[in-house]
């Protein structure tokens, strides 16, 4: 678990809170966090780059909300897109276009 508390017992207290809403487990051993609020984190050991994946947040949202039989569906975009600041809207056209899109 990553944490912002320097004080134990409010450490203690907020690990106590996501066990019991997030179904959070505590790593007993080292090497740094490997689930935060349900999403998997690895990093590469050679190049630091690190992954999330909500795989397992999914999972559990679809079970809690009696889903978890659903087939799966593909998205609009294709697998493996890299989304950055570059595809954001640029000209003014483009800005009020998207001024009313929920992204």
């Amino acid at each position: 678990m990553l944490s912002g508390s320097s004080l134990l017992v409010e450490k203690e207290s907020a690990i106590g809170k996501m066990e019991g809403c997030y179904k959070v487990k505590r790593i007993k051993e080292s090497g740094g966090a490997k689930v935060i609020l349900g999403m998997a984190m690895t990093q590469d050991s050679k190049t630091g780059a690190i992954t999330l994946s909500q795989c397992l947040f999914a999972e559990w949202t679809l079970e809690c909300l009696g889903m978890s039989d659903r087939n799966p569906r593909s998205t609009p975009l294709p697998c493996g897109i890299e989304l950055s600041e570059l595809n954001a809207p640029r000209t003014d056209d483009n800005m009020l276009f998207m001024k009313d899109k929920p992204y």
